[in-house]
């Protein structure tokens, strides 16, 4: 039966943003008619934020705090700052975030958060490209890397920090993008972006992840392919292998912090398959049954690992699940649990 105006208008669209060691899930909800940040934990959903435009946002690994993406007043000019999580604080508006950047006349575009450093993207070199910077945040300092008129799509900081790797859009090639490295233990302002993959080739290069020894970087690609596998690029060697390959649909790969598993999302005629591979050698661990059919949003919000690897955080959408937020516990008996539920009042 078709869906009255009414009904869709009450619909509430949940995304999943992060989730800490203690399986707490930080997530994005629509009820004020923004996207506010909320956090899932124990059966509850507590409001954090009451902003004026809609905000995300990633957990700082080892404390209570959100680091916060906003903008003013609805401009999409994105800002930065931190949010110290308290029990039985109200929502937080502008005045209790703490700055780490903000200057509205540009954009500065969260891209990774590591254990004392994060990494963004802004425009304000010259209003128009956009390049890289990492910020201590303990000491507050920063570093521009300068790239030239170049665009980004993700940024991962490599566990012993000497690395960012970098997913960097074709100027020239549509819906390309290939993968990249920069050394950060040169002096600043020496820094060089050397290619993993080709560049402006007709290519789709993402979901990059780093093992935990900082010697491998793992992604999806569909290099030499009809569809996406999941890459394996070792830094010593300078190789590429495949770890885990589909001649029917498109797969995406997210590895686990301790560098053990990749959950896999297999894109099946529209939607998603979910299965646990082991990293080491890609063989299936375990499949994943949904709640309902959908798909897991893998582009907007990427899938999340907790700190430890016991668990993941995921955005699926589809018929019986507009948006909604799951985990998926990632042990020997591994399962997905739903947190919310969209369609709740229809």
């Amino acid at each position: 039966m078709p869906l009255t105006l009414a009904q869709l208008l009450e619909v509430r669209f949940y995304q999943a943003f992060d989730i800490d060691a203690a399986g707490r899930v930080l997530a994005g909800g629509d009820d004020s008619g923004t996207t506010q940040l909320v956090e899932i934990a124990g059966g509850r959903r507590v409001p954090l934020t009451a902003l004026p435009g809609a905000c995300h946002g990633r957990y700082l690994p080892g404390q209570r705090a959100v680091v916060v993406s906003h903008d003013f007043d609805g401009n999409e000019n994105h800002q930065l700052s931190v949010l110290r999580l308290r029990e039985s604080a109200p929502p937080a508006d502008l005045d209790s975030l703490e700055p780490i950047v903000r200057d509205p006349r540009f954009m500065h575009t969260l891209a990774d958060v590591s254990n004392d450093q994060i990494c963004y993207f802004t425009n304000r070199r010259n209003g128009v490209a956009f390049d890289p910077v990492v910020r201590d945040l303990a000491a507050g300092t920063e570093r521009q890397l300068l790239f030239g008129e170049r665009s980004f799509a993700e940024a991962a900081i490599s566990p012993d920090g000497r690395w960012l790797a970098l997913a960097v859009h074709s100027p020239v090639t549509a819906n390309a993008q290939h993968i990249a490295l920069a050394d950060l233990s040169v002096p600043p302002g020496q820094e060089r972006l050397v290619a993993v993959t080709t560049e402006d080739a007709a290519e789709l290069n993402h979901a990059i992840g780093w093992g935990p020894a900082s010697d491998a970087l793992y992604f999806s690609s569909n290099t030499g392919r009809e569809f996406t596998g999941v890459a394996r690029y070792r830094l010593a060697t300078g190789q590429r292998e495949w770890l885990i390959t589909d001649e029917q649909a498109d797969l995406t790969g997210r590895l686990a912090p301790d560098g053990t598993r990749i959950l896999v999302e297999r894109n099946q005629d529209g939607a998603s398959v979910l299965a646990l591979h082991d990293a080491a050698t890609g063989a299936l661990l375990a499949e994943l049954t949904l709640p309902g059919d959908g798909l897991v949003t893998t582009q907007l919000w990427p899938i999340r690992w907790a700190p430890g690897g016991g668990a993941i955080a995921l955005t699926v959408s589809g018929p019986e699940l507009p948006g909604d937020v799951l985990v998926v516990r990632a042990g020997p008996a591994a399962a997905a649990r739903q947190l919310t539920d969209s369609a709740s009042r229809l």
